[in-house]
């Protein structure tokens, strides 16, 4: 050290707290997605005449957003930022991930070694050029194809020959069965060298959604069947293959 220099002070334990997908605000391109004045948490606060978070208040919360309840403070020895997605467009984890090296690695081992994955809820030629890109990195040796109808998946339980684009929650308020350009759903996957599927793409349409709404009324009793349907083959397909 030089003199007059000071060092930094020591620290015995950090802890670092991800909310993540936590809602405080639109991105920076929400407009172009439709979701001008997105702010989960400041909206439902609210919504319930205000909430009372005082950890999370010392820790710099109102300080993300305008949050009823919260004060906008935050106490010394604290830090706090906002993270938006790198990637341009809605964020869903499957159209806009971005897996490292390690990552890539562990994921190829797992479904080798019998594991499947199972992923929806993205859209669009550019989400899936995005997909594309890391699953490639997974496997550079094995094509993603369209899963025939006669597929087991299909057939587990319920014989699903006959599906149709299932939407997400977005239709209750424009009535669209697609987003972005994802107009016509597809089932695609991914054999090894047995001819079980490890991987199965749900593109354009979202099965999430359609069991999470399923008690809606405004949500059609006809995609959340499918959705869960689906759904119940898939894991049950997972469980004995």
């Amino acid at each position: 050290m030089t003199a007059g220099s000071r060092s930094a002070p020591r620290v015995a334990r950090v802890l670092i707290l991800v909310c993540d997908s936590f809602g405080v605000g639109g991105a920076p391109d929400a407009e172009a997605y439709g979701d001008v004045g997105s702010d989960t948490l400041g909206n439902t606060a609210a919504a319930v005449g205000g909430i009372h978070a005082p950890n999370l208040g010392a820790l710099g919360l109102g300080l993300l957003t305008r949050i009823e309840g919260v004060e906008p403070r935050a106490e010394a020895g604290t830090a706090h930022g906002r993270l938006t997605e790198r990637s341009a467009g809605k964020d869903t984890t499957t159209g806009h991930w971005e897996m490292t090296a390690q990552q890539i690695a562990k994921f190829r081992e797992f479904l080798l070694r019998g594991g499947f994955f199972m992923c929806d809820d993205f859209w669009g030629e550019n989400e899936w050029e995005i997909f594309l890109e890391s699953m490639k990195r997974v496997f550079p040796d094995r094509p993603i194809v369209e899963i025939e109808n006669t597929d087991q998946i299909f057939h587990t339980l319920f014989d699903l020959d006959e599906r149709y684009q299932v939407p997400g929650a977005r239709f209750l308020y424009t009535g669209r069965t697609y987003e972005q350009d994802g107009y016509d759903p597809h089932w695609r996957g991914i054999y090894d060298d047995k001819g079980r599927l490890m991987a199965a793409m749900c593109f354009n349409m979202d099965l999430g959604d359609s069991w999470e709404w399923a008690d809606e009324p405004r949500y059609p009793e006809k995609f959340s069947a499918l959705g869960i349907r689906i759904g119940v083959n898939y894991v049950i397909y997972a469980m004995t293959h």
